[in-house]
């Protein structure tokens, strides 16, 4: 909801192939500082490198059946 107009706002985004980056996350763009949230713009583009885990992004082939 748009808080000047009031009217709701919608957006969609499709992501291709190439735009997939596998164990990647969206960095952190709001931090808390005391009782105030802090909205960092500057990191919206950025993407960071997930934990690796023994079932991501698939599961090993030998547990595939």
């Amino acid at each position: 909801m748009d808080d000047t107009s009031y009217q709701p706002v919608h957006a969609r985004h499709i992501y291709e192939a190439p735009e997939i980056l596998w164990g990647m996350r969206h960095a952190d763009i709001l931090s808390e500082h005391g009782d105030d949230v802090l909205l960092d713009l500057s990191h919206f583009h950025e993407v960071i490198p997930t934990k690796a885990t023994e079932t991501f992004p698939y599961p090993p082939a030998a547990a595939v059946s």
